[in-house]
């Protein structure tokens, strides 16, 4: 069923600039209204809904990089200093104590806590999730810090000239860490703390996580596999809780975190808003499907497979239409088929920035993934200027498939789930 959005009439403009015009918050009511409404399934679903047990919807993997807004113009890093810290002389001396004060602090903190800082392996085949699993075990199932990743990786930092003491933005490489935690709310997740200054910051956190502490919370019986619940004793109120999910969920959690890892900013400079914002670098909102038989949703991904090998690949166009400095346009929704490193097949395609990805997860489960990575923003969208909306995803325009890609679910609204 197609979303008729509602268009505001503009006074004193023409009928051509008036068609375009959409008042999103009428068409946010309007989409949260018929979500109780519209639960008619796709043409997917109801044509194998005996052999689906559940299904639902939530946020998976969430990407988000946290930076202290202020300093994005380099005089108000001086102005900081010399205000707020006296410091007038910003030579590159300067910055090394500065970093080499928290190497210190980090070292002597961790052995008051009992914590281990561990330099991270560098073999790209290993997966640091599966790599700091036996210190999640040590851990239990208390809260708190598990592990401290050393590692040397790439950061913008600021770098001050030796002779003049001019500052600049520079990619450096440098060591930095991960701190992998897991939280009364967010379950497990990792904060990436560069120690440099301005101490920017990434937070990887998962939907999955936070939603099977809500189930546990309620007392509903649960199977979670990896980030996928296999089996729940109330679908229904899986994905009520699923769609609760909000900002706050994400602030009240990362907030605390930060202060308890960085402690260069006092309570006063950071009333003055020299503190830490987070914006979303990556979203992934995924739809699962548990299939009751693992052999019936490998035949279909692998007849799905058979049927996107020569749909939208433009090197087969250049072959025949052969020019010179070819190259393939990936935005028209090129269908690629990706092996990873689980050894795992993922059917990809996307349109500009957005990728939707389908897959087999642990032998049952048939994934559909939107991902809206965030990759230029000259006016970011600060995670916490408005709190008091949820991230629902009720609330978002879904982006459809394209039209020249064979899905298996085509529609991927968050209003048509099963």
């Amino acid at each position: 069923m197609p979303l008729e959005i509602p268009k505001r009439v503009v006074i004193g403009q023409s009928v051509s600039s008036w068609l375009n015009k959409v008042d999103l918050n009428e068409a946010v009511l309007t989409l949260s209204s018929r979500r109780s409404t519209m639960k008619a399934l796709n043409a997917f679903v109801r044509h194998h809904q005996d052999w689906i047990r559940f299904g639902y919807s939530c946020f998976d993997r969430m990407l988000l990089r946290g930076v202290v807004q202020p300093f994005y113009h380099l005089g108000h890093v001086v102005n900081f200093f010399r205000q707020r810290r006296h410091v007038h002389a910003l030579t590159p001396n300067f910055f090394r104590r500065t970093s080499a004060d928290y190497h210190h602090w980090l070292g002597e903190e961790a052995r008051r806590n009992g914590l281990t800082i561990v330099q991270a392996p560098r073999d790209p085949e290993v997966r640091r999730c599966d790599w700091v699993e036996p210190y999640y075990q040590q851990l239990g199932e208390r809260c708190g810090t598990a592990v401290i990743l050393r590692c040397r990786e790439r950061d913008r930092v600021v770098v001050s000239t030796a002779k003049s003491n001019h500052l600049e933005y520079e990619w450096r490489y440098v060591n930095l860490y991960y701190f992998y935690l897991r939280d009364e709310r967010l379950g497990r997740m990792f904060l990436r703390l560069c120690p440099y200054f301005p101490f920017n910051l990434q937070v990887c956190l998962n939907g999955h996580e936070w939603l099977a502490r809500q189930l546990a919370r309620e007392g509903i019986a649960f199977r979670q596999r990896d980030n996928a619940i296999m089996d729940c004793a109330a679908p229904e109120r899986l994905q009520e809780l699923a769609d609760t999910f909000g900002l706050n969920d994400v602030v009240g959690t990362v907030e605390p975190c930060l202060a308890r890892w960085l402690t260069f900013f006092t309570p006063e400079e950071q009333a003055l808003g020299y503190r830490h914002r987070l914006k979303m670098a990556q979203m992934e909102y995924c739809h699962n499907l548990i299939f009751q038989e693992r052999a019936r949703v490998e035949r279909l991904f692998d007849r799905l497979l058979d049927l996107n090998r020569a749909i939208g690949t433009p090197e087969k166009l250049a072959l025949i239409f052969a020019r010179p400095n070819f190259q393939a346009d990936t935005r028209t929704a090129e269908t690629t088929v990706r092996i990873t490193r689980l050894k795992t097949p993922v059917l990809r395609t996307g349109f500009q920035s957005t990728v939707l990805k389908q897959y087999v997860k642990s032998g049952a489960l048939l994934r559909n993934v939107t991902c809206k990575p965030n990759k230029t923003c000259s006016r970011p969208t600060w995670i916490g200027d408005n709190c008091k909306s949820s991230v629902n995803p009720a609330s978002r325009p879904a982006v459809g498939a394209p039209q020249d890609c064979v899905w298996m679910i085509p529609d991927s609204s968050p209003s048509c789930r099963p």
